[in-house]
């Protein structure tokens, strides 16, 4: 659950100017799991429909699969434990 935290975050920090009233749905497939402290490797891509799609690993392991929310813009983000208590 706090990897889905976690990219939240990442999200609103990207793809929504740091407003998460912009967020209104995202969803993604679990496949993998995360041990506190590792850290997070979000990548973002636009779709060019006005929707974007994301996925999340720890390592290279992908841990959050066929993200998918509504918004624009793209861009790729490292956030960990210390940057989300920031």
């Amino acid at each position: 659950m706090c990897t889905y935290g976690f990219t939240t975050r990442a999200l609103v920090a990207t793809v929504c100017d740091g407003d998460a009233r912009r967020l209104v749905a995202m969803d993604a497939r679990s496949p993998g799991r995360v041990v506190p402290g590792q850290s997070l490797t979000v990548s973002v891509w636009d779709t060019g429909d006005a929707r974007s799609r994301f996925r999340t690993a720890v390592d290279g392991e992908v841990v959050l699969d066929r993200g998918n929310r509504g918004g624009h813009g793209g861009g790729r983000v490292r956030l960990s434990a210390q940057d989300a208590a920031a």
